[in-house]
């Protein structure tokens, strides 16, 4: 999830869908939490109230996702209780799309990694394929879900991964 730094209190940002908010992780009271604050300034609003990271809401706006004790919680963006998503995955692993989530399977240390699909439709989950670790878990797929972008790490540096066509 989000990790406490005296140097970065607020880190990890990510915007709505109307791009009228900016949610990002904090550790500013103490534990990570998910805030969000108007685009165009203002207030800062707490989101999460029993931890949360990586968030990112999803496509139509109404749910609100994030990475939590590596699983994937969400909530309804306009308030009410969390649910669990997915009961394993690779903290901050996962990218929405709007038919699903695509997330990594392991630890950020596994040689390889598990590539798979959340299908919200079936509630089924399919093995993708696996890719190369290890993992800075981060990934990001393309609009039309043919390519999928990862981080890799080694000793101290860090390499992006693009695979194409991976479906």
């Amino acid at each position: 999830g989000c990790t406490k730094s005296e140097e970065e209190p607020d880190f990890r940002p990510s915007w709505s869908h109307d791009g009228r908010w900016i949610y990002f992780c904090s550790t500013r009271t103490g534990q990570p939490q998910i805030w969000k604050v108007p685009a165009a300034g203002g207030t800062v609003v707490p989101v999460t109230k029993n931890g949360g990271g990586v968030a990112f809401e999803s496509t139509d706006g109404k749910d609100l996702y994030y990475a939590k004790d590596q699983q994937l919680w969400k909530m309804p963006v306009s308030g009410g209780n969390e649910t669990l998503v997915l009961a394993a995955m690779l903290d901050n692993g996962y990218a929405l799309v709007n038919r699903g989530i695509y997330f990594l399977n392991g630890t950020p240390a596994d040689a390889t990694l598990r590539l798979q699909f959340l299908n919200f439709a079936t509630h089924a989950t399919q093995d993708i394929g696996t890719v190369p670790g290890p993992s800075a878990d981060e990934i990001s797929v393309s609009p039309d879900e043919r390519c999928f972008l990862y981080g890799t790490t080694s000793g101290t540096g860090s390499e992006l991964m693009l695979i194409k066509n991976f479906r």
